[in-house]
């Protein structure tokens, strides 16, 4: 399969996808995304956002023909099977167990810290040690896995 960057008016990605797949049903159209966590109300909220807004990714095993499509702009170029596997590794993945890496942003999910943002600064056997911003101030505190989630 050949796979093709378009760029289209963002905000348009969706509507796009859709149009063209009744044009080109035997083509696959990508969009990849990203969770996002939020404090919403002093409570966590996650959500999920394009990971490129303004572009979408069409694979196709035929010639992919430049049609005339409201919200369609252009054809960027070709993306290599290795690039797009890679847009799929970064979007998020749900059954995710996997602790935050030593420098990855995270924020506090339950106890007294919760909706605090911060970085890991090192792992220690099931603790992370990390620095946390605290009513403005930057603050040091272990933290447990369940405790925290990364963010982007």
């Amino acid at each position: 399969m050949k796979w093709y960057a378009a760029r289209v008016v963002t905000g348009r990605e969706y509507d796009l996808k859709k149009k063209i797949k009744v044009s080109l049903s035997e083509c696959e159209v990508y969009i990849p995304r990203q969770l996002v966590t939020d404090v919403v109300n002093g409570k966590i909220a996650q959500r999920t956002e394009k990971l490129v807004p303004g572009y979408i990714f069409i694979g196709t095993e035929k010639e992919l023909p430049v049609q005339v499509i409201d919200g369609f702009i252009q054809i960027i170029g070709t993306v290599t099977d290795e690039e797009m596997d890679h847009l799929r590794e970064l979007e998020y993945v749900e059954s995710s167990d996997a602790a935050p890496l030593a420098g990855q942003k995270i924020i506090v999910n339950d106890g007294p810290l919760m909706g605090c943002k911060g970085t890991v600064v090192v792992w220690e056997g099931d603790m992370a040690k990390c620095k946390l911003i605290f009513q403005g101030m930057e603050i040091n505190a272990a933290m447990k896995k369940e405790y925290i989630n990364s963010i982007r």
